[in-house]
């Protein structure tokens, strides 16, 4: 285009950075500002808030400490100075208060870290944005780094035209900053605010509306071909930078992200412990101690010691006070090996990861310098428990990039399995010649014959030029007998000139039509493969199919001319409500390739010129009418349209017309196909196959057309200069003239072809005439005449193919009981079929349109959310009019009549609302009833208020069903969604009291449409909306709608989605974590290899790699396009999972350890007995030994089972089921060994009371009472007994818990499956504890020995002691395993009922 070479045009690349760079500083000290200052609320800043679920320590629980503390330091006052562990109460206290003082600052920086997240993240990119500045002062980007102007449209990569260092650029989107001049091109969506430059520069747009300009002379409906002037993109200078509303969404909502799972089971067992248990406890030891003290008080110790330092022995443990370090900890350790999954991924390490990596990880995500959100989401916790997995772009991320062809349609007379007309003897010894050709060499010789291709378009041409000679001998014979009924047939070509005399009868034997199915096949040359292993003898009908391929679709000289009329044609479509139109520009090298062509074909071949045309709505329509056209399956088939490329043959100096476009329009334009060996007319069968599988294919996939002819004349470049809208045939014509029935001979029917009335025969096709040669076609009549008999070649129908590391992934997730969700932005018919190729069940009731109103319908079908300019066109309101020419008939709008009101049912499903009631009797009464004409053959048949199908239509319907078995089985096998032509019933009824869609292809299930009636429809009917995999109709705010629904359900979301898409933004913070994925990019063709982009990333600097950091600003992970993250997901998913259940594991063990060193000191004293443990051993396991051992838990291999069990909801509160299964099972595991040890305490004790004090004189419970000292003595002289009887009883519980820890090691498998000594950190730990434990035993006996002269050692430990403590080891370990089992049961049947849940699809409206 010219606009290429504007100069001096735009910004340069550093002046847009500098702006870009100061736009969001200063957003970013706005935002960081209003958090000093405290104006999104203090609790925001407040890391202590006790209704923080994020929070790990509360103000409570400082609060507790410091009390604790305080009364410890009380009892070290108030106690006698002569007091043992005097000393030690100090000691006590000022370790709590220590504990308290750094965790409270530990959780206040890391709180500080949570806050700043975000903020650090902007800073990041400021930074990277610095640095594009420095290397981009003097040169700026280069070309070859910016996407390729012409890309194909893919929704998943938003850019824009705009004029950088005075070149046009096709620049990210996240990238446009204020002073920026865009082009934005026709029907483009704007994503900034921006203003008009040219004409009187008051047009403004904002984002998401739609730049649509007026077509000229778009009221008036054409009667002849008329020249359109193209629409040009318009300059316009953005006024807002792009990204900044953006970043202000991610610095203020960043934090509204849901809590995880984790953090609300902490957050609620810790509520229930400190507001529950622990108030529980305090009263319970203080109404012992205090019972004690005032009715025993010769039997115990000091007061101060009874009523302040034994509570805060009894109520520390329940508080640990090193908690929010081991959380924090183990979320840093577990958060760094997921980091590591990535970066193994990503440069294709094997694992597992090397310990160097999270060794520094660990400390990146300790210190908040990663990138990857670890506090705001959680990326361990979310994918520990991710119940769903959501993906919102298509291209490029579960889909290749490109379409790729999916089926061949074309016509031949080929036999195949006995079904087929007869066919002469020459065309079976072609035939069997061509057989031979083939199977004489491998597959690599079967090239294109350019030769025998060319002398087969000559024969063409040679008998298309004899046709004609007939036709005007003819018509000069024939121009004396026309009778007075000429006028009726003066629109019509002669029939004996399109079927001259010299084809007989038996020359027109029936072709069938020919489909071959294609697979992708990433292994193959070509990258695809025919299904058919004997494809290659249609070798005949493909080599024109890929010559005009390669001339005309896969041409590089034809982008930008193909680029401006889709340009145009959109905006036309926006003027026919939104209607579909063809991106025909879809490479198919691959199946050219596959034929046998080479890229040297081209250079055989020069482009002459390029003319596009377009018909759009018929004249003659009432406005009711017009708006039933606008019904859903005129909505769904493209705008009629096709391109014509006309090449000159170096070989043979040959002007060769190829024209590629929607089936309806080409086959017009076609009297003759091309069956592999000769040409054959088209009659009215064949062009109902054609038609019956371009419609099948519209619907759901991108079926285009190919035609041929041969051309004797030269084109005029003014031709190529503008667009061509063709006129529409009125009703009132289709019911003057006789359409033909495709029982008809050939004599009989009439030429799709019309003319003009005042043209002779002769003149209907002066570019073949022999005496018009040396012409040059100048006007638009004479073009469209010399186009109008061209050769039907075949027909390509291309699909998106769903990647199949995607399909693995998702029979993955199934299988780990997550469920994908697509968010498709297409319609239900099209998102269904993608949908089944990924795996996804997508029938009945399995998915929900998002869509809301028929106006927002209307809307979303042009690809848009938002309104539309000022400049788009109003309906079109034009009188009806005659057309004088009609180059091109309609036969789609004959095989489509216009429908009022009809129900488009499937063919699996409830046959009642095919037909009206006894549809038998009306047909069969149709057929017999004479009085009950029809205006048309082939259309409706009316009589009253009711039309029913033509008799003719039906009883020729089923002869066609029954002769063409082999037709229907190769289409009969598309997905029910696809609709059937028979299918369509029409009814006529007052055109007043149906102002809706008269196609119904939504979910007949009783499922919500619309976002707004979701949250009903889950209060009031049931949950299926939770449940269904696929949602159509989607566009990023109503995503974002049905995100936070899933929130607040108690799903857990992960999204995935293109980073390169600046809509996803939004998407991207609403989920729990994210993950972006850098899309492929489409390649205009396949032959050129990779866009230049996807160089971006080694480039450090560029353009691409700056717009994915800025659109994913929300996201944990993001992943280049290079890089396989699909497994790379499912392995930080399996890691997550294993990691998640570790610290779960690590967590329950802790609880258990610290509620058991509280129970012992309340059963202590409800017994009468002295504290089993000291405030030091309290101090000691709370702070050492269970929490080594908890942790220890974490560090076992990764279980693969994980990635089979199901997974829970986030719910707001802790199941009482639960807590009741938790505290059985906590009986069952510890309270027996409490018991033991307080029995090995009382042993112990009163073995030194025998020892020290007369036979007789000492009490089972209380020693010997006739001493006057704390205790009975055992604070005293004789205190080392009670320290041996402490330090005893310490060692058993350490013990205890090393042996109970072992059942936690392997939780859902029992011991003699897999024994725990495979975590070899847990086994090292517990050895390194009792080693450490018998340190301390040791330690403690002398310093108590040290300070009395009566000493006790392990030799005055009973016997029983011995035998009761060590044995009770063995019944342990019986005891913990026959526990587990009953877990393991419990386990089972609840992941039966969670599968069984996850399984079901249907509600309450599910079929029986």
């Amino acid at each position: 285009m010219d606009m290429t070479n504007s100069l001096g045009m735009g910004l340069s690349t550093s002046e847009s950075l500098d702006i870009l760079h100061a736009d969001i500083s200063q957003l970013l000290r706005q935002v960081d500002g209003n958090n000093r200052t405290g104006e999104n609320g203090w609790m925001s800043g407040w890391p202590f808030h006790h209704r923080d679920v994020r929070s790990t320590l509360p103000w409570t629980t400082i609060g507790i400490w410091v009390l604790q503390g305080a009364a410890l330091f009380t009892a070290y006052a108030m106690v006698s100075q002569d007091m043992d562990r005097r000393d030690s109460l100090v000691v006590e206290a000022f370790v709590v208060l220590l504990v308290a003082m750094v965790s409270c600052y530990v959780i206040g920086w890391d709180r500080k870290l949570h806050r700043e997240e975000m903020i650090n993240k902007v800073k990041v990119v400021l930074k990277d944005l610095e640095a594009c500045i420095q290397t981009c002062c003097e040169l700026g980007w280069g070309e070859k780094l910016y996407p390729d102007l012409y890309m194909p449209s893919c929704p998943a990569i938003t850019a824009l035209w705009t004029y950088r260092d005075s070149q046009l650029v096709n620049l990210p989107a996240a990238l446009l900053v204020r002073g920026d001049i865009i082009a934005l091109r026709p029907g483009q969506t704007v994503p900034v605010q921006c203003r008009q430059l040219e004409d009187d520069g008051s047009l403004e747009l904002q984002p998401g509306e739609i730049y649509s300009p007026r077509v000229s002379n778009s009221e008036d409906p054409p009667s002849d071909p008329r020249p359109v002037p193209p629409l040009r993109p318009c300059r316009f200078l953005v006024t807002h930078t792009a990204f900044t509303s953006n970043v202000r969404m991610c610095l203020e909502n960043c934090h509204r992200r849901p809590a995880s799972v984790q953090d609300r089971e902490r957050h609620d067992i810790h509520r229930l412990v400190e507001w529950r248990l622990l108030p529980l406890t305090l009263i319970l030891i203080l109404l012992v101690n205090l019972l004690r003290y005032f009715l025993l008080r010769d039997d115990v110790g000091h007061w101060a010691e009874m009523l302040l330092a034994l509570p805060v022995y009894a109520t520390l443990p329940l508080l640990p006070p090193l908690l929010p370090w081991l959380w924090l900890g183990l979320n840093t350790y577990g958060t760094a090996r997921v980091l590591a999954l990535v970066q193994a991924g990503k440069v294709q390490q094997s694992l597992p990861v090397q310990w160097s990596w999270v060794r520094s990880l660990m400390w990146e995500v300790l210190t908040g310098r990663t990138d990857s959100l670890p506090r705001t989401a959680n990326i361990l916790h979310t994918l520990g428990t991710v119940t769903a997995l959501c993906c919102v772009d298509k291209r490029g991320v579960l889909s290749c990039p490109n379409a790729s062809p999916e089926k061949v349609f074309f016509l031949t007379s080929l036999e195949d399995d006995g079904i087929g007309s007869e066919v002469s003897s020459e065309t079976e010894e072609k035939i069997n010649d061509l057989t031979e050709n083939i199977a004489k060499g491998s597959r690599e010789d079967v090239k294109i014959d350019l030769k025998s291709q060319d002398v087969s378009f000559k024969a063409s041409a040679e008998k298309l030029q004899r046709d004609e000679n007939v036709t005007n001998e003819e018509t000069h014979a024939n121009e004396e007998k026309q009778t007075s009924n000429t006028a009726v047939q003066e629109d019509l070509v002669d029939v004996k000139a399109v079927f001259p005399e010299s084809f007989s009868e038996d020359d027109f034997y029936e072709c069938h039509a020919e489909v071959l199915d294609i697979t992708a096949d990433p292994h193959s040359t070509c990258g695809i493969q025919f299904d058919d292993a004997r494809w290659e003898r249609h070798l005949n009908s493909l080599k024109p199919l890929g010559l005009n391929i390669l001339l005309n679709n896969c041409n590089p000289l034809t982008v930008e001319r193909n680029a401006s009329f889709m340009d145009h044609l959109n905006c036309v479509s926006k003027d026919m409500g939104g209607r579909a139109i063809l991106r025909y520009r879809r490479c198919l090298c691959q199946l050219v390739h596959q034929i046998g062509f080479s890229d040297k074909v081209l250079e055989l071949f020069k482009l002459r010129l390029q003319v596009a045309a377009y018909r759009g709505l018929g004249s003659g329509l009432g406005q009711d009418q017009l708006s039933r056209r606008s019904s859903f399956l005129r909505n769904k088939l493209p705008v009629p349209n096709m391109v014509s490329v006309v090449t000159k043959d170096y070989t043979t100096g040959m002007l060769q017309l190829l024209t590629h476009g929607t089936a309806d329009i080409v086959l017009d334009s076609c009297t003759d196909f091309w069956d592999g060996v000769d040409l054959c007319p088209l009659t009215d069968k064949d062009r109902k196959k054609i038609l019956d599988f371009y419609h099948r294919m519209s619907l759901s996939a991108y079926c285009s057309a190919f035609a041929y002819r041969p051309l004797e004349k030269h084109v005029s470049r003014q031709l190529g200069e503008v667009f061509f809208e063709l006129p529409v045939k009125d009703l009132d014509e289709l019911r003057g003239s006789d359409t033909p029935t495709s029982d008809a001979r050939p004599e009989e029917l009439a030429s799709p072809v019309q003319t003009d009335p005042g043209r002779t025969t002769g003149d209907s096709n002066p570019s073949l005439s022999s005496h018009d040669k040396d012409r040059v076609i100048r006007n638009e009549q004479d073009w469209f005449s010399s186009q109008s008999r061209q050769v039907f070649i075949g027909m390509v129908s291309a699909q998106y193919q769903a990647k199949q590391d995607v399909v693995h992934m998702i029979e993955d997730l199934d299988t780990a009981c997550i469920r994908f969700v697509h968010f498709s932005a297409e319609d239900e018919l099209r998102s269904r079929i993608f949908s089944e190729k990924m795996g996804l069940e997508a029938g009945w009731n399995c998915h929900i349109s998002l869509l809301s109103s028929m106006e927002d319908r209307s809307r979303h079908s042009s690809g848009l959310d938002g309104e539309r300019s000022r400049h788009s066109s109003s309906e079109t309101e034009g009188p009806a009019r005659r057309s004088k020419l009609q180059l091109l008939g309609t036969h789609t709008e004959e095989q489509v009549p216009i429908l009022e009101h009809a129900q488009v049912t499937f063919r699996d499903e409830v046959s009642e609302h095919l037909l009206p009631e006894s549809p038998e009797h009306e047909v069969s009464e149709a057929v017999t009833d004479p009085s009950k004409k029809c205006d048309l053959p082939g259309q409706l048949c009316v009589s009253g208020n009711q039309s029913l199908v033509d008799s003719s239509n039906v009883l020729r319907q089923c002869s066609y069903e029954s002769q063409n078995s082999r037709y229907s089985a190769e289409f009969g096998s598309q997905d029910n969604a696809l609709i059937r032509a028979d299918d369509v019933i029409s009814m006529e009824t007052d055109v007043t009291s149906h102002q809706s869609d008269v196609f119904d292809m939504t979910n007949r299930a009783k499922l919500p449409r619309g976002i707004e009636n979701i949250r009903p429809h889950l209060e009031n009917v049931d949950n299926v909306p939770l449940l269904v995999p696929l949602f159509t109709d989607a566009t990023p705010q109503a995503t974002k709608e049905m995100l936070q629904i899933m929130q607040e359900y108690g799903e857990v979301v992960c999204c995935v989605g293109s980073s390169t898409n600046i809509q996803n933004t939004g998407v991207f913070l609403q989920a729990d974590v994210s993950v972006a994925v850098e899309p492929e990019y489409p390649q205009l063709c396949m032959r050129h290899g990779a866009c230049p982009v996807s160089q971006c990333q080694e480039q450090g600097s560029s353009p691409c790699v700056l717009s994915c950091a800025l659109n994913t600003l929300p996201c944990s992970v993001v992943f280049d396009k290079e890089h396989n993250y699909t497994s790379i997901l499912l392995q930080m998913v399996q890691e997550a999972r294993h990691l998640v259940l570790c610290i779960k594991n690590c967590l329950l063990f802790l609880l258990g350890c610290q509620l058991s060193i509280s129970l012992v000191q309340v059963l202590s004293a409800v017994v009468l007995l002295p504290p089993p443990l000291s405030g030091g051993h309290v101090l000691w396991l709370s702070c050492l030994v269970v929490p080594v051992l908890s942790a220890s838990l974490v560090a076992k291999e990764t279980d693969k089972t994980v990635m089979t069990s199901a997974p829970g909801k986030n719910q707001n509160h802790v199941p009482l089921e639960s807590v009741l299964q938790f505290s059985l099972h906590y009986v069952g595991r510890f309270v027996p060994s409490l018991g033991v040890c307080l029995l090995c305490f009382a042993f112990i004790l009163h073995a030194v009371c025998t020892k020290v004090s007369p036979p007789g004189a000492c009490h089972p419970m209380f020693g010997n009472r006739n001493m006057t000292l704390s205790w009975n003595g055992y604070e005293g002289e004789y205190s080392t007994g009670l320290v041996l009887a402490q330090e005893c009883c310490c060692f058993l519980m350490v013990l205890y818990f090393g042996v109970t820890s072992m059942s936690y090691v392997h939780r859902s498998q029992p011991l003699w499956k897999k024994l725990p000594f495979t975590n070899i950190v847990w086994l090292v730990s517990f050895l390194i504890m009792l080693v450490l434990q018998v340190i301390y035993f040791a330690v403690a006996m002398a310093i108590s020995t040290s300070k009395h002269s009566v000493h006790f050692s392990l030799r005055d430990v009973p016997l029983s002691a011995w035998l009761l403590g060590l044995l009770w080891v063995i019944f342990l370990v019986a005891g913990n395993e026959l526990v587990k089992l009953h877990e393991t049961r419990l386990s089972v049947r609840y992941q039966k009922r969670a599968k069984l849940q996850f399984g079901t699809k249907l509600g309450m409206n599910s079929p029986f």
